[in-house]
C-alpha cells in the first residue's frame, strides 16, 4: 500500500489510543484564530460581506493546505521515516473518534449529578441553546452530535486523507472549522458564512452517505438494529436543512429506536426541524454508550475499507499500466517486439510506476562504498586505501561514473557504508570500519547486516521522496568481488571455481588465492542458502548488503532500481530471495 495509507492507519490507531491530549495545541485552534481574525477584518472593512465570505473561505482552506504541504515537503527532505511520522501525526490530529467519545461520555457522567450539570457538559459539544433542555433532550442532543461527528470528524477526514494525504485532509478540516464558526443561517452569519457552509456541504456530500451505510453495517456488528437503521436512513435522510446531516442521524435513530431532530433554540430563537426516526421509546443514558459503539465501529470499518481499496487499486494499477504500456509498443509502426529487451524494460517500469506514461527524467545513481577484511588474503591487486581514493573522486564528481552520468543527466551520490577512512562529501551510513576477514570468520554480525540492508531501503525511499524516478546501483570496495563470489556460491550452490573470476585483472597466482579464500569462507562460516541475510552477514560486505536493501527499497517504494554488474547482481539475488516480488522493480543493465 502507499505510504500515505499506512500513515492514515497509523494516525487512526494513535487517535484510538491517545485521542487529543489536553497538552497538545491542536492545529484547529490555529485555523480558528485565523478565521476569527479574518472575519473581524472583513466586518471592519464593511462593503459586500458575501463577496468577502468567498475570500474568507478560500484563504482559510488554501493557507491550511499550504502549511500542511510545507510540513510534508520539509519532512520529506529529512528522509522517509520522518516523512511518514509527519503524515501519521497530521492524520492523527485530523481524525476525532476518541475525543468525541470522551466528550459524550462526559455528558452521561454529568447527568448522574443532575440535569444542570448535564446541560453545562453538553454545551461543550452542541451549537443549540442548552439552558432549558430536559435530560432526554440532552441525551438526544449528544446522540445527534456523535452521529454527525461520525461524518465530520471521522469518515470525511479519513476519506480525504486516503485520497490526498494530510494536505487534502487538512483542507477539509479547514472547511469544517469554517462551517462550525461562521456557517450559520442567522442574521449575524448569513452573509459572511454562506460560502463556508456551501463548501462544507459539498465536501461532506459523498462522505455523509458513505457514513450512513457504514453506520448501518456497524449496527449489525455491534448488536444494534441494523435493519431498522437502514429503513430510517432510506425514509428520513432528507429530514434536515443540511443536505448531509440527516444521513448519519437517521442511521443512529434507527439503530437505537429513538426519535431525533425537531424544534430547538439557537441563539435564543426557535429553529424548526423535521423529526428523524420513530419515537419507539424515550432516549436513555445508555444510548450515549450505544452511539459511541456505532462511532468506533464505523471508523474501524472505514479504515478496513480504505486499506482494502488501496490494495485492490495497487494491484489493478500494476496490471493495467503493464498492459497499456505493452499495447502502446505493439501499436507503434514497427515489427512486433523489434526493440526486444528495451520494450520489456519500459513495460516493467510502467508497471512499477503504475502508469503507462513512463517518466524517468530525474535519475540518480547510488554508489555504495565499503572495505573488506579479506583483502589481507592477497585476493586483490591493490590495497584497501584505494576504496577511499575512488570514493573521494566520486564525491568530487571526477570519477568515470560521474563523467558517464553527466551525459545522461544522472545525479551521483556516494554512500559510505563502512570504509576504513571517512571521505568528505559522501552520505554517511557507516556500519563499521570495514568487514572482518571472511576467510577466518563472519564478515559482520546479523544485526550489522540488517542495519546495512535497512540503510539501502531508506536511501531509495529518500531519493523517491526527492522526486527521483529511477535509481541505479553501483559500488566501490577493494575486495568486494571476493565477497560477492562467496555470496553467489552460498545462495546458488556454486563452487568457488564457477563463481570466482579475476576481478580487476588478477594473475593466476592471485586467482588461486582468491578462490581459496572463497572456499575457506564457505567452509568456516557455513552460510545458509535458505537465509540470504545469514549469507550476507557471514560472507558478504556492507555495500553488498546495502545494495540488497536498495533492491528491496525498489519494491517497498515502487521505484525501478538498476542492477549494475556482478556485485550488484549478487545483491539483487539476495533481495529476490528475501522478497521475490522485488524482481518486478529490478532492471538489468548487463545483458547479452
Amino acid at each position: 500500500m502507499p505510504d500515505h495509507i499506512w500513515a492514515l492507519l497509523a494516525g487512526f490507531a494513535l487517535d484510538l489510543l491517545l485521542g487529543d491530549p489536553q497538552w497538545l495545541y491542536h492545529p484547529v485552534r490555529v485555523i480558528g484564530s485565523y478565521i476569527s481574525w479574518a472575519e473581524k477584518k472583513l466586518r471592519a472593512r464593511g462593503g459586500n460581506l458575501r463577496a468577502g465570505a468567498v475570500f474568507l473561505t478560500a484563504s482559510t482552506i488554501l493557507l491550511t493546505m499550504a502549511a500542511a504541504a510545507l510540513l510534508m515537503r520539509l519532512s520529506g527532505l529529512l528522509g522517509r521515516a520522518p516523512h511518514f511520522i509527519a503524515m501519521a501525526l497530521l492524520d492523527w490530529m485530523g481524525v476525532s473518534v476518541t475525543c468525541m467519545a470522551k466528550e459524550s461520555r462526559g455528558v452521561a457522567r454529568a447527568l448522574e449529578d443532575g440535569v444542570e450539570a448535564g446541560r453545562a457538559q453538553v454545551a461543550r459539544i452542541v451549537g443549540r441553546d442548552t439552558q432549558t433542555l430536559s435530560e432526554e433532550e440532552i441525551i438526544k442532543a449528544t446522540v445527534e452530535t456523535v452521529a454527525e461527528n461520525t461524518t465530520d470528524g471521522v469518515i470525511s477526514p479519513m476519506l480525504y486523507a486516503a485520497l490526498g494525504g494530510p494536505v487534502l485532509l487538512w483542507g477539509f478540516k479547514a472547511a469544517s472549522t469554517l462551517d462550525s464558526m461562521v456557517g450559520y443561517l442567522d442574521e449575524k452569519y448569513r452573509d459572511v458564512g454562506w460560502s463556508s457552509a456551501r463548501t462544507d456541504d459539498v465536501l461532506n456530500f459523498v462522505p455523509a452517505r458513505l457514513t450512513a451505510l457504514l453506520m448501518c453495517l456497524a449496527a449489525f456488528l455491534t448488536g444494534l438494529d441494523g435493519k431498522n437503521a437502514w429503513r430510517i436512513v432510506r425514509r428520513d435522510h432528507a429530514n434536515h436543512k443540511s443536505p448531509n446531516c440527516a444521513w448519519s442521524e437517521a442511521a443512529a435513530a434507527g439503530a437505537l429506536h429513538i426519535q431525533l431532530g425537531g424544534t430547538h433554540d439557537y441563539f435564543g430563537k426557535p429553529v424548526e426541524k423535521p423529526t428523524i426516526g420513530d419515537a419507539d421509546r424515550p432516549a436513555r443514558r445508555g444510548d450515549i454508550a450505544k452511539v459511541n459503539r456505532l462511532l468506533y465501529a464505523s471508523g474501524a470499518l472505514a479504515a478496513a475499507l480504505i486499506a482494502l481499496a488501496a490494495l485492490a487499486l495497487q494491484e489493478g494499477g500494476h496490471m493495467n499500466a503493464r498492459e497499456e504500456a505493452q499495447y502502446r509498443w505493439d501499436h507503434v509502426a514497427k515489427p512486433l517486439h523489434s526493440l526486444g529487451l528495451l520494450e520489456d524494460l519500459i513495460v516493467q517500469i510502467a508497471a512499477a510506476q503504475q502508469t503507462a506514461d513512463v517518466r524517468i527524467e530525474k535519475r540518480c545513481a547510488l554508489i555504495f562504498g565499503a572495505d573488506h577484511g579479506v583483502v589481507a588474503e592477497g585476493v586483490t591487486q591493490t590495497g584497501s586505501e584505494v576504496t577511499a581514493l575512488v570514493a573521494r573522486s566520486i564525491a568530487e564528481g571526477t570519477a568515470n561514473v560521474n563523467l558517464m552520468a553527466s551525459v545522461s543527466h544522472t545525479d551521483v551520490f556516494a554512500v559510505d557504508m563502512g570504509m576504513l577512512r571517512a571521505v568528505p562529501g559522501t552520505i554517511d551510513r557507516r556500519v563499521a570500519c570495514g568487514t572482518a576477514n571472511i576467510a577466518r570468520g563472519p564478515a559482520m554480525t546479523r544485526a550489522q547486516a540488517e542495519q546495512a540492508v535497512q540503510a539501502g531501503i531508506d536511501l531509495v525511499g529518500e531519493r523517491k521522496a526527492r522526486g527521483y524516478q529511477i535509481v541505479a546501483t553501483g559500488e566501490m570496495g577493494i575486495g568486494n568481488t571476493t565477497a560477492s563470489a562467496a555470496v553467489a556460491c552460498a545462495l546458488l550452490g556454486l563452487s568457488p571455481e564457477e563463481a570466482t573470476g579475476r576481478g580487476a585483472g588478477l594473475s593466476d597466482a592471485g586467482l588461486a588465492r582468491k578462490r581459496n579464500a572463497v572456499a575457506r569462507a564457505l567452509d568456516i562460516n557455513r552460510p545458509r542458502a535458505d537465509d540470504p541475510l545469514d549469507s550476507l552477514a557471514k560472507v558478504g560486505g556492507f555495500e553488498i548488503a546495502a545494495m540488497t536493501g536498495a533492491f528491496l527499497g525498489g519494491a517497498e517504494h515502487r521505484e525501478p532500481v538498476v542492477i549494475d554488474g556482478v556485485i550488484s547482481a549478487a545483491a539483487a539475488l539476495a533481495a529476490a530471495r528475501i522478497r521475490p516480488e522485488a524482481r518486478e522493480f529490478m532492471l538489468p543493465s548487463h545483458m547479452r
